[in-house]
């Protein structure tokens, strides 16, 4: 798997957002929520929502538009500890961005490069925004701790872009990480953090 980072975010910026989804009341009732998703809790909030979701919204969209500020996405998956299998986001009309927030090691979020999957990419997204195409095949790897995630998207027809390579997105990440003084993660071949 080739390694790659996300767009990195203001060091503190998420740490609103957090405190707000560990105490969340928001989360659906368990038989509410997404059939056949591997998560504590797993909420979707549409750009026309409820008034419950404004503050949830604001939040997301404040953050985002630190790093993005012309993403496109007209709904948000928020989850609490999910774990990913590989699959395609069939409704997406457009690229992704994905975060992920918490205290927790691991849970890089992959993607297939090309159809035959000879090729993957493993995105670190903890206080990164990763970019792909979730109609594109996609997993989250294995991890350990606190994890919530953020992704972005769109199933409006009005957003809609034909898919590109993911090396494509990977530049657009690296271009964003150089402008940046934030740290990198250190990998080294004892590092257990490194994805499988």
């Amino acid at each position: 798997c080739n390694k790659c980072f996300g767009a990195p975010v203001p060091v503190g910026s998420t740490d609103e957002l957090l405190h707000y989804l560990q105490s969340s009341t928001l989360w659906p009732p368990i038989d509410k929520q997404r059939k056949g998703v591997s998560a504590d809790n797993y909420l979707t909030v549409r750009k026309h929502h409820p008034p419950e979701h404004d503050e949830i919204w604001s939040l997301c969209q404040k953050l985002i538009h630190k790093v993005v500020p012309d993403a496109v996405y007209n709904a948000l998956a928020i989850t609490k500890m999910f774990r990913g299998s590989p699959h395609v986001d069939n409704h997406d009309k457009t690229l992704q961005h994905v975060l992920a927030i918490g205290d927790f090691d691991g849970g890089f979020l992959c993607t297939e490069a090309n159809d035959d999957g000879t090729e993957t990419f493993c995105i670190d997204v903890k206080d990164r925004f990763g970019r792909i195409d979730g109609r594109n095949v996609h997993w989250v790897s294995a991890w350990s701790g606190e994890r919530y995630s953020i992704v972005y998207y769109s199933t409006s027809d009005d957003h809609s872009t034909k898919p590109v390579p993911q090396i494509v997105h990977n530049q657009w990440m690296a271009s964003k990480c150089k402008r940046t003084t934030v740290p990198q993660r250190i990998y080294s071949v004892t590092n257990t953090n490194l994805p499988k």
